[in-house]
């Protein structure tokens, strides 16, 4: 199956491959037999999607595409942990000219780097259209927003890499 008219490789551990090939994935790379670096060579990539970070994510995507290609990636630049601190003004700054330094050398690079981020508008039409063309989205678990603990806890989950789809946050004020 074809995502958008893209064939997507899922890389992820073994005991989430049926759910990431549930998902459209034609194929799936074990991460902890290689990932990227396994998949046979007569398979070329074009665009690499991160959705875990880190720099060493980073660094094998860019091998992975022979420093060329797209390389999109939804944490952006760091450690790789969501939640791990930089909630201040200076660090969301530092984050913003990480994320533009290399994007500006994508430029004149072979690997073009994209930090994705969901728009401030058309949000119910993206929905929309993902519904149309049959997109799914696994949810893993619901997380109650104004409960301390249990947002502490989803934080730690996303950190492990340990999730099965996304964490929704919910109000639980009614």
């Amino acid at each position: 199956m074809l995502i958008r008219g893209v064939a997507v490789i899922g890389v992820c551990s073994a005991s989430s491959a049926p759910t990431v090939l549930s998902n459209g994935a034609l194929a799936v790379l074990d991460r902890t037999q290689g990932g990227l670096a396994s998949r046979p060579s007569d398979i070329s990539l074009e665009v690499i999607i991160d959705c875990v970070g880190g720099q060493e994510i980073e660094d094998r995507a860019r091998e992975a595409m022979g420093h060329r290609g797209h390389f999109v990636t939804i944490m952006g630049p760091g450690t790789g942990a969501f939640g791990d601190g930089g909630d201040g003004a200076k660090a969301q700054v530092a984050q913003g000219m990480k994320i533009a330094g290399r994007s500006f050398k994508g430029m004149f690079s072979g690997t073009k780097y994209t930090q994705a981020a969901m728009p401030i508008t058309g949000g119910p039409r993206i929905i929309e259209q993902m519904m149309n063309e049959n997109l799914k989205s696994v949810v893993d678990s619901e997380v109650a927003m104004l409960d301390a603990e249990a947002m502490i806890a989803a934080v730690e989950k996303v950190n492990s890499h340990k999730t099965r789809g996304r964490l929704v946050l919910v109000n639980n004020t009614e």
